[in-house]
């Protein structure tokens, strides 16, 4: 991973924009993510910028790919983290052997609960035979029903052998999917998960259950146009000063810094 291979504490407050982040070669279990490759803790509020993210096993008689923007396989918490990153996950072993590649725009394989995410790089995955790709959004897949999938976004393209890549996450094993979008073409929906055209992506009114008065925003002249985490707002060009509605309507994304009036402000 870019910040760890395994964890077992919380990570927070992170980012990784490595170039390649690569795990395998000839191993059973490949495990690669964007902060992480194994999560037995909560991330929250990473994110991951480099250029792609890469899984690849070809050998043993069980073989496993676990790619993800934010985690290869998670078994806990992820929450306001995003991905920009391509995402690959490649399984190839000779014959009919059991082989399962998992790529996510978050995380490849879910355990737990991710809410208040985003994706907006390709995600690819390949094995030898149909079955054996699992393909999201958010999540390739996840374990079971007491997963879910809330307040999240996917954008990316989708690209896998098989043609069920999901736009948010397959809804195999009963994951909760709740108020998630996903932009049309980009995978297939699923119960809790909807497709979007590009324009309705570009509004805050297309997502429904999205807190847009604390965790996220739209800047119609950011070259992103999309919904963003406000925990990663650049700062404004004004610094500290307060000098419009706009200007004290951003206070609420920095708690922790110091602020000053220059002027009289009047609500109308």
């Amino acid at each position: 991973g870019g910040i760890a291979g395994y964890s077992a504490g919380v990570i927070s407050n992170c980012y990784s924009n490595n170039k390649k982040i690569e795990a395998g070669a000839y191993m059973p279990n490949a495990y690669a993510g964007g902060i992480v490759g194994y999560s037995d803790a909560p991330v929250i509020n990473c994110y991951h910028t480099g250029d792609e993210i890469y899984s690849h096993s070809e050998t043993g008689d069980r073989i496993y790919a676990y790619s993800g923007g934010i985690a290869g396989y998670s078994t806990s918490q992820i929450s306001t983290c995003y991905n920009t990153g391509l995402i690959n996950s490649y399984v190839n072993a000779p014959g009919d052997r059991w082989q399962r590649a998992y790529g996510g725009g978050i995380v490849g394989l879910n355990a737990s609960n991710i809410e208040n995410c985003y994706n907006s790089g390709e995600i690819k995955t390949s094995a030898a035979y149909n079955e054996g790709c699992f393909t999201g959004g958010i999540a390739g897949q996840s374990l079971s029903s007491d997963t879910s999938i809330t307040t999240c976004y996917n954008v990316g393209l989708i690209t896998t052998r098989n043609a069920n890549g999901a736009g948010i996450c397959p809804p195999d094993n009963g994951v909760h999917i709740t108020d998630c979008y996903f932009m049309e073409g980009r995978g297939i929906a699923s119960p809790g998960a909807v497709s979007k055209t590009d324009a309705q992506m570009r509004v805050s009114s297309s997502y429904a259950g999205f807190d847009f008065a604390s965790v996220w925003y739209i800047d119609s002249t950011s070259s992103y146009p999309y919904p963003q985490l406000g925990s990663f707002r650049p700062l404004p060009a004004y610094r500290a000063e307060i000098s419009t509605t706009e200007d004290l309507s951003n206070i609420r994304y920095y708690p922790d810094r110091s602020f000053y009036l220059v002027n009289d402000i009047v609500f109308t």
